[in-house]
Order: C-alpha cells, then sequence, then structure tokens
C-alpha cells in the first residue's frame, strides 16, 4: 500500500536518505572499477559519479510534466558488464604509461560507453524508434538484466578476494565480511524496507570506524587487511605522456576485444533506461513522457562521458523509496542534489573511509537484488520454457561472456517473433458507439443522444496472441484515441478473439490503466476468457466499476452499460420514449403523430406473449409503446439465440414487410408491454381514406430501414 503524502520534513527526509544511498553507491562503484596501483583515480571517479547523479536528476527535475519525484544516477550493471574490458585496456596502458596512464584509460573507456549510450538514446527519442527497444521479448530482456547482476555479484566478489589469493584466515576475513554485510543489507531492506539499506550502510561504517578505534588499529594495518582502500596519490590524468599511453592501449587489436562488450553495454543500458522508465510509471501510477525523458538522458550522458563518467539514467528504486516515505513534489530533488554536491569536495575522503567491504558488500546486494527481480521471481510468472531463456542467458554471460550472452538472446528474440509473428495483425476493428451499438434498438430520442455523444466510448476488437511485439500496435492505438481532440471517455478492448497474452501485453494494459486515468478516461476488458482471465489475475490488476479498469462479461453488456451511463445523462423530456413521441420526432409534427397513431390497433402483451412469430408471412409493423421485447432466432438445431432487445418507441417488422419475406426470428415480449400494430389490412385502409398519413407511415419505415442500413455500412466500413 502506498505511503501517503506527507510534509516538507518528510520530503527533506527522503531526499537526505536518497543521497545517502548514492553517495554509497557512488563509492562503491569506484572501488569496483578503481583497484590496486590506480585506486588515485577512484577520489576523482567519487566526484565525478557524484556530480553526474545531479546533473541526471536535475534534467528530469526541470521536465514540464513531472509526475513526482523521479531521481537519476550512474548505473552499475554497464560497468559489471564492460569490466573485463576495462581490464584488458588497462592491462596495456599500465604498462605503456604506468598508474597515470591506466587510470586515463578507465576513463577514456567509460566516458566513451556513456557517450555511445547518450546517442543511442537521442537517436531512439529523435526518430521515436523506442519500440524497437521495447520488442525485445521479455524472458530476453529478464535474463539480460539478471545477467548484469549475476555480473556485478561475481564482480563484488572479486574485489575482495581476486582469484590468486591463497585462502588464510586473513584473506578470507573481508569478503566474509562483505558477504555477511550484503546479507545484513537485504535483512534490514526487507525489514526496515524504505531506508533500512541507508541506515545498515550508516551503521557499518560508523561501527567499523569505532571498532578500529576501541581496539587501537592503525588504519595503515587496517588498509593492509583490506578493510580500507589503499592510499595512492590521485593521478595526474591530463598530461601529454599519460595521454598518450592511455590512447595506445586502444589499438585495433584491443578495439576488437572491447567494441562487443561496450555495444552490450549500451544494449543492456537501453533496455534499463526503458524499464526504470516504466518501474517509475508504475509507482507513481502517472504516465512520464519516455520520449521527452529518453532525450534527456541521451544529452547528460553525451556530456557526463566527455568528462569521463559513466552511463547515468532514471533509476525506479530510487523512486520506489522516496515515494514509500511519503514524499512528493521537487523538495526530495533538491535536498538529494545539495547533499550529493556538498559530499563532492570529500570524495577522496569518503573513498579512502568507506570500508573496502561495505563497498563490495553493497554492490553483491544490488547484484542479488538484481538477480533477484529478473530472474528467481520471474520462475512465478513466466512459463518454464521462457524462465529458461533468462537462466541461459545468465549462465552464458557467467561462462562465455555478455557479449555472447547478447548474442544468443538476440537469437531466441529472432525465434521467439518469428513464431508469434503469424498472429498479427492484433487490431481486428476500432470503432465508437455511433456506428457499433449494443443489440438494443431505441426509439429516435435515445438514438440521437446517443449519435451526439457516441464519440465518448470507443470500441476496440483485439484478435490473435497479444505479446510483446503486438502490444506496441495496441498502446500506439489507444494513446492516439485518448490524444485525440474530442477524446473517449472510456475504451472497451473486446478480448473475444484473443487467444493468450503474455506478460508484456498485461504490463502494456498496465500502462494503458495509467495512460487512460491521466487522460481522465477509463478502460473495460471485455470477453476474457478463462486463461487470459486467470492471466490478468495473477498478475494482480485490480477491476472495479469505479475504477479506471473493469471487466464486462461481452463486448455488447459492455456497450449497453456505456448506453446506459450517456442515456442517464439526457434530462430533456424527449429522453423518455414512447410511441408517441417516437412518432413525433420522426415526422416533426406532433398533431399528426396523434392522428396516425389513433389510426392503429393498441394492443397489450404479458410477459412471454409473442409478438411475431418466425415463418409467419404476415407484413404488420410495429411500435413499442412501452415495455422491453427480445428478438429470438430458432436455430436449425434447435437450439434460440437472442439477438437483440427493443425498447420503447423502437420500430419492428419492417423488414418483412418491404421485402415481402417471412418472418426471420421471434419477437417475444420479456415485460410486460404496450405495442402498436399497423396491419397489412389497417395500411390499406388509412392507405384509402387518408393518402397523406399513409405517406407518412411508409416514409417513417424507409426512414427506419435507411437508418440501419446506414448504421450497417459505418460499421462495415470499421471492419474494413
Amino acid at each position: 500500500m502506498n505511503a501517503e503524502p506527507k510534509g516538507p520534513a518528510t520530503a527533506a527526509l527522503a531526499g537526505v536518505v536518497i543521497g545517502f544511498d548514492n553517495v554509497a553507491r557512488a563509492v562503491a562503484l569506484s572501488a569496483l572499477v578503481f583497484a590496486g596501483a590506480m585506486a588515485g583515480g577512484g577520489a576523482i571517479a567519487t566526484a565525478l559519479f557524484l556530480v553526474t547523479g545531479v546533473a541526471a536528476t536535475l534534467v528530469l527535475a526541470f521536465g514540464p510534466r513531472l509526475p513526482g519525484p523521479v531521481f537519476s544516477g550512474v548505473q552499475n550493471a554497464p560497468v559489471a558488464i564492460m569490466l573485463p574490458a576495462l581490464a584488458a585496456v588497462t592491462a596495456r596502458a599500465e604498462l605503456a604509461g604506468g598508474p597515470d596512464a591506466a587510470a586515463l584509460s578507465i576513463f577514456l573507456l567509460l566516458g566513451g560507453a556513456a557517450i555511445a549510450a547518450g546517442l543511442a538514446m537521442m537517436a531512439l527519442s529523435a526518430f521515436d524508434l523506442g519500440r524497437f527497444v521495447r520488442l525485445m521479448p521479455y524472458p530476453v530482456a529478464a535474463g539480460f538484466l539478471a545477467a548484469t547482476g549475476a555480473l556485478l555479484m561475481r564482480s563484488a566478489l572479486q574485489l575482495v578476494y581476486p582469484e590468486v589469493v591463497v585462502p588464510t584466515p586473513e584473506t578470507v576475513l573481508v569478503p566474509a565480511l562483505a558477504i555477511g554485510f550484503a546479507l545484513l543489507l537485504g535483512l534490514s531492506a526487507w525489514t526496515l524496507r524504505n531506508g533500512g539499506m541507508v541506515l545498515a550502510l550508516l551503521l557499518g561504517v560508523i561501527g567499523t570506524h569505532v571498532a578500529l578505534w576501541t581496539s587501537d588499529t592503525d588504519l595503515s594495518l587496517a588498509r593492509a587487511l583490506g578493510l580500507l582502500q589503499t592510499a595512492q596519490p590521485v593521478p595526474a590524468l591530463i598530461t601529454p605522456d599519460a595521454l598518450r599511453a592511455a590512447l595506445s592501449a586502444f589499438d585495433p587489436e584491443t578495439l576488437g576485444i572491447i567494441l562487443p562488450t561496450v555495444a552490450a553495454a549500451v544494449l543492456i543500458s537501453l533496455l534499463g533506461v526503458s524499464l526504470n522508465m516504466t518501474g517509475a510509471e508504475l509507482v507513481l501510477h502517472r504516465d512520464i513522457d519516455s520520449r521527452a525523458a529518453m532525450m534527456r538522458s541521451g544529452i547528460v550522458n553525451l556530456l557526463s562521458g566527455a568528462a569521463g563518467s559513466t552511463v547515468s539514467y532514471t533509476s525506479a528504486s530510487n523512486t520506489v523509496t522516496a515515494h514509500g516515505l511519503g514524499a512528493r513534489g521537487r523538495l526530495p530533488i533538491w535536498t538529494m542534489c545539495a547533499m550529493l554536491l556538498a559530499f563532492v569536495p570529500f570524495a577522496r575522503d569518503l573513498y579512502l573511509y568507506i570500508p573496502h567491504f561495505i563497498s563490495a558488500g553493497l554492490l553483491l546486494y544490488i547484484g542479488g537484488a538484481i538477480v533477484n527481480t529478473w530472474l528467481l521471481e520471474q520462475f512465478r510468472r513466466l512459463r518454464l520454457a521462457d524462465w529458461c531463456i533468462s537462466l541461459l542467458i545468465v549462465l552464458i554471460s557467467l561462462t562465455l561472456g555478455m557479449a555472447t550472452a547478447v548474442g544468443f538472446g538476440i537469437v531466441a528474440a529472432s525465434l521467439i517473433f518469428a513464431v508469434a509473428y503469424a498472429r498479427l495483425p492484433m487490431i481486428r476493428a476500432s470503432t465508437d458507439l455511433r456506428a457499433r451499438r449494443s443489440t438494443v434498438d431505441r426509439g429516435p430520442a435515445q438514438t440521437a443522444w446517443l449519435d451526439l455523444h457516441g464519440h465518448e466510448v470507443a470500441l476496440v476488437s483485439l484478435q490473435g496472441f497479444l505479446f510483446f511485439g503486438s502490444v506496441v500496435r495496441l498502446t500506439t492505438h489507444i494513446r492516439a484515441l485518448l490524444e485525440r481532440d474530442t477524446p473517449p471517455r472510456t475504451v472497451i478492448l473486446d478480448f473475444s478473439r484473443v487467444s493468450r497474452v503474455d506478460a508484456a501485453a498485461i504490463a502494456a494494459i498496465r500502462k494503458l490503466e495509467l495512460l487512460a486515468a491521466t487522460h481522465e478516461g477509463r478502460i473495460v476488458l471485455a470477453a476474457l476468457n478463462p486463461a487470459v482471465g486467470a492471466e490478468f489475475e495473477r498478475s494482480g490488476l485490480v477491476f472495479g466499476a469505479d475504477l479506471t479498469l473493469s471487466r464486462a462479461d461481452d463486448a455488447d453488456s459492455a456497450l449497453q452499460a456505456e448506453e446506459e451511463r450517456l442515456l442517464a445523462r439526457d434530462t430533456s423530456p424527449a429522453s423518455e420514449e414512447t410511441a408517441l413521441g417516437a412518432l413525433s420526432r420522426m415526422i416533426d409534427d406532433p398533431q399528426t403523430a396523434r392522428r396516425l397513431l389513433d389510426l392503429l390497433d393498441r394492443e397489450r402483451l404479458a410477459p412471454g406473449e409473442v409478438l411475431i412469430r418466425q415463418g409467419d408471412r404476415a407484413g404488420d409493423v410495429f411500435i413499442i409503446d412501452s415495455g422491453t421485447m427480445g428478438v429470438h432466432i430458432r436455430m436449425a438445431s434447435g437450439r434460440v439465440m437472442r439477438l437483440r432487445v427493443l425498447r420503447s418507441g423502437a420500430l419492428v417488422g419492417e423488414i418483412a414487410s418491404y421485402a415481402g419475406l417471412p418472418r426471420t426470428a421471434d419477437v417475444i415480449a420479456e415485460t410486460e408491454a404496450v405495442v402498436y400494430r399497423a396491419s397489412e389490412e389497417r395500411m390499406r385502409e388509412i392507405a384509402a381514406h387518408s393518402p397523406e398519413l399513409a405517406a407518412t407511415l411508409h416514409r417513417i419505415v424507409a426512414a427506419t430501414l435507411a437508418e440501419r442500413l446506414d448504421r450497417t455500412n459505418k460499421l462495415l466500413g470499421d471492419l474494413t
């Protein structure tokens, strides 16, 4: 359950909590990248990562339609993927120019990847190509993200326990502390939820230094044991020799090794920014202009990459934390940014005095949380075959590398897409209440009202298997409907021809729910088969008549409900249909309507009484004065099907009267009813004594036929 909005103090506290979280992550990420003789570069990286987090967050905060406190920052996943490439480059650079050149090569590679990711984000936004990222099958995308978590966990362990070290009590101390601290972070996050992890970080840092002080342990000994980061001088990066040596490391052979890894990091960044934006939308219950946000993130990555920082984008986890603490508005953003900027001058102290095992434990926890979210929890949500694809991607990334895993994922995605592609197109028809009505025939006054307001109800008929490739069209189509000059208030999605849905389709329905709420509209899911209904129920979608998302047994009942909703707004006297009112409206002459009605036979029917019998050749025409009639057809198999419902003011029997055909259906009173009968004999009498009234009656029948033909033509036009 979401926390209720609270005051400025809570908002500021949320900013402080997220600020501490970002500081710890920046230090941990710096420690992961800069190790050994290059540790001096970690202080520069920490400051650079903090500034990047501020810039990335502020760029989103200055957006015109900020839905709530949304945060951005440098991301662990691209760095975890690029670690093999970083190792290859730094090894060559260190041989050519020493630690300074090696540190500079790291900044060049991180910055180059951020620039590539920024350009890709800007291209996706400028050319509206984000749908191609969303075409990635859900199991493949989940596998990629889970793989980044697994790589991050492995890197965190290697940070505190290199493979070449022989196990001794001294060498296993820091790894054991890192694992224990990762478990403590998980326990804190689980028990205290929002803010629990930050509290554990603070207690871990303070507790470590208190323990060192009370035990009279010298800081140099703590650094020798690996408890604290090794103190190294800050490298002189921008020197001709360092730059020359660093650039020499990017020779053709090394580029052949690192470019596939950088490409994989860029792909994961695009998936990450898309999924994190979707996660932020679901938390805030608001639609985010993802195209504008993608462009802003791309610009930030372009600029921060030029300075040597790594990839940054929206952080769904920080957004969840702020929302869970009850913070709203921009105050949490200003507080977090002020806090990060305040820590920038002390970046070297942070890097040197935050215990090494805490940085490793934080990375280990983050990686484990990613694996849990995108792999372990998906076991209950995905089909076994889909989940196995995710698992294979994780295993391949750990054994053969992320570039190979990406190649496997693309092949798997192509195969999945090829199998499902035959089920397109998924939008069978799109119309509104002006052309597609329910099976209820009404009088002219109510019909005219529905014609006037029919644009407020859209009906979109779907078909086939709704999956990751087809739902993009659905969301695009519904967005276009809701953004029209006269948008519908209700969109009915007819699932009667939909066989199955996947996780991406369910996510799309959640997106449509948020989109409709943004435009003060409603989404009605009609005619869900048992399998589709079970998928929606398992996903946790909430339906209700008074909610943005609701269900209906079938499209006809949904249309009837919306017609009644529209008619309830008509308070004019003409809204109560009668035979006299219907005739008066059709001929625009109440006196003539009264004269004509007086010449017809008035009949009263009890419930269940048959007015018209299927197969009869009588050509009588009827006008319903009150009550409800049902139109039923008897099939050759003996089965009886209810086709339509007739309400007061409706005309019935006109087709057989004009065409001379046998009656095509039974018309039975469903309630006590009163009708006026224009029998063939009576119409001949009227024609003999009052030709003008006979002509009027024939004009009414012809107009009714024309109106129904026109509506049928409109419907056929929409269907094609």
